[in-house]
């Protein structure tokens, strides 16, 4: 993950695996891509305990208030981006460092 991260230039954006873990469950609750049962098969958690101690979809709009909106659109920009980054080799979208316009 970190030497993913320093190639792609982000080491100022860590991302643990332990927390793509959290963030993986509660994105799709929150995005309502699967359903509870089937985000905790994926996740391969057996109890119903250690399912809800990592979907905790409040803790992303936490997060994502935190971020503020040049973190929201750059990592919606990567999104995007990220099939052509894996597939073809595609460049990573720039990031900005000043202030969106309001």
């Amino acid at each position: 993950m970190k030497e993913a991260a320093a190639t792609l230039g982000l080491m100022d954006f860590p991302a643990p695996a332990y927390g793509l873990r959290h963030g993986g469950a509660s994105d799709d609750l929150l995005a309502k891509r699967r359903q509870a049962l089937d985000v905790q098969q994926r996740g391969g958690w057996a109890s119903d305990k250690n399912f809800r101690r990592y979907a905790k979809q409040a803790r992303i709009i936490t997060e994502l208030q935190r971020a503020g909106p040049l973190a929201i659109s750059f990592g919606q920009a990567m999104d995007a981006a990220l099939p052509g980054i894996f597939l073809l080799g595609a460049p990573v979208p720039a990031r900005s460092r000043t202030s969106p316009a309001p």
